[in-house]
């Protein structure tokens, strides 16, 4: 190789390597601004126990790391590729083998692939996993004391199944019931009639952990604070300040020990932190990988974010989950995501899982999310 034809190759590395840099910095600032909502700030649990995870991703991460190079390949113009690959040694890219439809979906499960499946114009999706026969699951995500937004979402699921009658219908409830949002009371009252009088499994998240450790220590509404605990005593009656002394937090736990009814208490008390039903686990933030559900850190069931958001391999069964908030049911091979940030953009996302398939029924974009993001 001449000096000539060195100097080009070195040039065209070069190019080549600024190219990736500008793509993948203009791909992780846009899948920051989409995560973020503006405002994380807002959105983010500060106060979660020593060693649990924030919600940001790191943009270094190999899942990130992979599309990147992936888009990068799509979009350099092949000419300029195949001159590279010549002048370098390298061979031509193979051509990947055609897979039917079942084996490409067991492989994608099998290697974690990052990219997300996608909801159909009927908002229906399959996932690598199944429900038992007959069983028809309604996952409501995270409410954050939107009363409204849950009775819309109920009437929702009647509709739907008035239309289509399952054999055994099941609603399960993420949890976060409570804060943030005006009306955590009124929520609560909703959830206890819904155990009553409907199958139903409700479990345990983060927020309601705030109540038994406020009752317990006042102190700890500074950290209750933070996460929209104030908006929950305002619900029944209380009137916090913003910046309460010492005296107001024990008067405000014994106002509020004497306020909470006692069928909220019980309903508190009996929250569950993890629900299987077939191949599909239902848990309010997650789990740990590589580790067997039965044997998981309860504080990783209400907190866990980057770990289990940045692991693409596959988990002992399909995970649904809630806690960290994303723009729109988030669906990948080894998991779903339906916090769609109920509290600020008027979307309380409820899908029907029947089989391997997953149907939206709740949570579409509407005004009110306009107005909410604006």
């Amino acid at each position: 190789m001449t000096v000539g034809e060195l100097a080009l190759v070195v040039c065209a590395q070069i190019v080549i390597l600024g190219s990736i840099g500008a793509v993948k910095l203009h791909l992780w600032r846009s899948d920051v601004l989409n995560r973020d909502f503006g405002s994380w700030s807002s959105w983010r649990d500060r106060d979660a126990p020593r060693g649990a995870s924030s919600n940001r991703p790191s943009p270094d991460t190999p899942r990130h790391g992979r599309r990147y190079k992936s888009m990068f390949w799509q979009t350099f113009p092949s000419s300029v590729l195949t001159m590279v690959r010549q002048m370098t040694g390298q061979s031509a890219k193979p051509t990947p083998t055609p897979l039917d439809s079942a084996h490409r979906l067991r492989s994608v499960a099998r290697s974690g692939n990052e990219h997300p499946l996608v909801f159909d114009s009927g908002r229906s999706v399959r996932i690598p996993a199944a429900l038992p026969a007959g069983v028809r699951i309604y996952a409501i995500g995270d409410i954050h004391g939107r009363a409204d937004l849950l009775r819309s979402a109920l009437e929702q699921i009647n509709s739907d199944y008035t239309r289509n009658p399952a054999e055994r219908p099941i609603l399960v409830f993420l949890g976060d019931y409570i804060d943030r949002g005006p009306s955590s009371k009124e929520v609560l009252d909703i959830l206890v009639r819904c155990k009553a009088n409907i199958e139903s499994v409700f479990l345990k998240g983060n927020h309601e952990t705030f109540v038994s450790a406020f009752l317990q220590d006042p102190m700890a509404l500074d950290s209750w604070r933070t996460c929209g605990g104030l908006e929950t005593l305002h619900s029944y009656g209380l009137r916090p300040t913003l910046q309460p002394d010492m005296q107001e937090r024990i008067d405000l736990a014994v106002q509020f020990a004497t306020t909470l009814p006692d069928d909220h208490r019980a309903f508190l008390g009996s929250l569950q932190p993890w629900f299987q039903c077939g191949d599909v686990l239902f848990v309010h933030a997650g789990i740990r990988p590589n580790i067997p559900i039965a044997h998981q850190n309860e504080s990783d069931f209400l907190w866990i974010r980057e770990e289990l958001l940045n692991f693409t391999g596959p988990f002992e069964a399909f995970v649904v989950h809630g806690h960290t908030p994303v723009r729109a049911p988030d669906v990948r091979t080894n998991r779903l995501n339906i916090d769609t940030g109920a509290f600020v953009t008027g979307r309380l996302t409820c899908v029907a899982i029947e089989g391997s398939a997953v149907r939206q029924i709740s949570g579409l974009a509407s005004h009110v999310d306009a107005q909410a993001t604006a």
